[in-house]
């Protein structure tokens, strides 16, 4: 890859995974103080009054995927955000997750 193009995608990369830290350990964990009878958001749309922003989207412009498992005792293991990555297609090796 060209130097521009490289440095273009690992931008990206970083956006998207800074975001999704976002959304697991500020915007989640402050929903979840408001919101004590309930395990899990119903979308990720619950949680944009505790974002800085209106990030729905990865940095490729698709919506991120989420998964919430009500039975995960760490709240950072309960919310899970999934990119689609530069190929816009869930589950391929380009996926980027929250947790990793």
């Amino acid at each position: 890859l060209p130097i521009f193009l490289s440095v273009q995608c690992e931008s990206r990369h970083h956006a998207t995974h800074v975001v999704m830290r976002q959304y697991v350990h500020e915007a989640y964990p402050m929903w979840s103080a408001t919101h004590p009878h309930r395990a899990c958001p119903d979308s990720l749309r619950d949680l944009e009054p505790y974002l800085h922003a209106d990030p729905r989207r990865d940095a490729w412009g698709t919506p991120f995927d989420f998964h919430c498992d009500e039975a995960a005792g760490d709240a950072t293991q309960r919310l899970r955000i999934t990119s689609a990555g530069e190929d816009h297609v869930f589950g391929t090796a380009d996926d980027l997750n929250s947790w990793e």
